[in-house]
């Protein structure tokens, strides 16, 4: 009969006291674990328990995590709170999760936190030989600021030794003054990193006492290529005013403010291009912040394709509007990474609006000016919402200062694609489909590209969120909003043809990510594993075999559209095609 080994509940408080005792008043950090064996002997708890239960050290998590930060605060740490979750990994090192707090004005900050994460290789150059960073998000509130950390360390004495340098890095940091407004200038510096280990160096170049260059804020890092450790990072910093002038204070040849200027922006872009090892052509300066950057990008993305010219200038003259929609939504989520780790929250954004237009071929001059009949700059009106499609439900703006701001139109739009909390999706899509006005037209075109951009992603989410993406998709998304949509109501030839081929498109990726996802087979038929896994999960009652029958209606309209004439070959065009152009247009640019 196998031994079970029984902890009383006076053992269990003693230990509960222990460990509370030890985290508030030493001043050195250690796991559960690693105090748990510590007390063994004293405890009487056998090895076996201790090695491979590791029932204690999870069930301790939690205090552990709240009597360090108490530990952090009772000894005033710069008043910086580090959150800290940890868990053994299948390869006997540890996965770590850092919540960083503190007050973004001292210029340096960023390198103190990243410079904990390294150590100094035999050139004396920061580097991450002992971390690996997973990803990282900079989270913007009203009281503080988050860096959040995703780490792989070897060991609990690494992990000890990353918490002792943030707590000296942060109280080390040099008192100096933010800048003051109207003596700073701010710049977007994007670069790719090949070797992440080098960020730190980055960071230290801009934290340099001569340099005084502050960053402000950062996109989280975008992978640019599949099967590739090429990562695109995108900052923003501030410059003081007379920084260039400093510069060349002993030049005697003269020069004017321009030229110091550009002189100046021209020696970061050659340091960074060294220190990252990627090419100069790789690394970019440009004057503005993230958000004039971003529509700046976005605009070039939907202009290029064909004879744009006139949208370009449509876009151009009101991009006050767009840019205000951005910064709603930038406020709080600039920083933020997507669910996948891999790119920035704004990406989606920005990639539904691009590809409303190179997937839907929405954008043409017909169906804008059939638009204009019923909205004013109908381009901008779409753009605006799309940005804003999450804004009301994530709670960035409320319903009123929405309609204050953008109008009707984008209110309407916005309203329309705002899943009220606490409604089944069922009857969020009966409301999306039960109009056959344009903002509701709109509003569904919408919400196809939001779908088809959530279903091209979700390639590093978790399981769940992959199982209940690709299954609602057949419970609800197709038969109560596609399949009710009908073409025959919709008045205007064109934009029939942008519905008729969105929704093919729709139902293209639906069954392409299902196969990926190997949740279908290569016939399509769902694997009834994972259908079980999800069914217990969500509480479905509904059997398999209706969701099957989804997938062989959408299945035959594939089928039946792509052998009907050619012209559909063109419409079922997969959407990698057109991001491989779009990559090759960014390295362009």
């Amino acid at each position: 009969m196998k031994k079970t080994l029984k902890i009383t509940s006076i053992r269990l408080i003693q230990l509960v006291l222990l460990l509370v005792t030890g985290f508030i008043y030493t001043a050195d950090v250690c796991s559960a674990q690693e105090a748990i064996e510590a007390l063994s002997p004293w405890l009487h708890i056998n090895d076996k328990l201790v090695k491979d239960g590791f029932f204690l050290s999870k069930l301790f998590l939690p205090i552990v995590d709240m009597v360090y930060k108490i530990r952090l605060n009772k000894d005033n740490y710069n008043e910086l709170p580090i959150v800290i979750s940890y868990w053994k990994n299948g390869g006997g090192g540890i996965s770590v999760n850092f919540e960083v707090h503190f007050k973004h004005d001292k210029p340096g900050i960023l390198h103190a936190i990243f410079a904990a994460l390294s150590q100094k290789d035999t050139g004396g150059n920061l580097v991450t030989h002992e971390v690996n960073v997973n990803w990282f998000e900079l989270l913007n509130t009203e009281r503080e600021w988050i860096l959040k950390l995703s780490c792989e360390v070897k060991d609990f004495y690494r992990l000890k030794r990353i918490v002792r340098e943030l707590d000296m890095n942060m109280r080390g940091i040099s008192p100096k003054s933010p800048f003051e407004n109207g003596y700073r200038v701010n710049y977007v510096v994007e670069f790719e990193l090949e070797r992440p280990e080098t960020l730190p160096q980055v960071t230290e170049f801009f934290a340099d006492e001569e340099q005084n260059i502050n960053i402000l804020s950062f996109l989280t890092p975008k992978f640019v290529a599949e099967g590739q450790d090429l990562s695109k990072f995108i900052f923003e910093i501030e410059i003081p005013e007379d920084n260039p002038a400093k510069m060349f204070r002993n030049v005697k040849m003269p020069l004017s403010k321009r030229e110091k200027e550009e002189y100046y922006l021209n020696f970061i872009r050659d340091s960074l291009s060294i220190i990252t090892g990627c090419r100069l052509s790789c690394v970019k300066i440009t004057k503005g912040t993230i958000v004039d950057r971003t529509l700046q990008k976005m605009i070039e993305d939907i202009t290029w394709r064909g004879e744009k010219e006139e949208l370009m200038g449509i876009l151009s003259v009101n991009k006050n509007t767009i840019r205000q929609a951005l910064e709603v939504i930038a406020r709080k989520n600039l920083g933020r990474a997507r669910k996948n780790k891999t790119a920035p929250y704004i990406s989606h954004q920005i990639d539904i609006a691009k590809n409303i237009d190179a997937v839907f071929n929405l954008f043409t001059p017909e169906i804008l000016n059939y638009l204009s009949g019923y909205m004013q700059h109908p381009a901008v009106t779409i753009l605006t919402a799309i940005i804003l499609h999450d804004a009301v439900e994530d709670r960035d703006i409320s319903e009123g200062d929405l309609r204050e701001q953008f109008g009707e139109d984008v209110y309407g739009i916005v309203m329309l694609l705002t899943k009220n909390r606490g409604d089944k999706e069922i009857k969020y899509y009966e409301k999306l489909s039960s109009r056959k006005d344009i903002v509701a037209l709109v509003s569904q075109l919408v919400k196809i590209a939001d779908k088809h951009h959530n279903l091209s992603t979700l390639k590093g989410v978790n399981d769940a969120t992959k199982l209940r993406t690709f299954f609602s998709c057949l419970e609800a998304f197709i038969p109560e909003f596609i399949d009710k949509i009908d073409l025959t109501k919709i008045e205007d030839s064109g934009l029939r043809l942008v519905f008729n081929r969105a929704i093919k498109v729709i139902k293209k990726k639906i069954v392409e990510s299902g196969k990926e996802l190997e949740l279908l087979d290569e016939n399509g038929r769902i694997d009834g594993g994972q259908f079980k896994i999800y069914a217990e999960r969500e509480n479905i009652k509904s059997g398999i075999t209706i969701y099957q029958n989804v997938i062989n209606r959408m299945r035959d309209d594939v089928e039946t559209a792509s052998g009907s004439n050619r012209d559909d070959k063109k419409i079922l065009k997969p959407l990698e095609k057109l991001l491989e152009k779009e990559v090759l247009l960014e390295q362009a640019i």
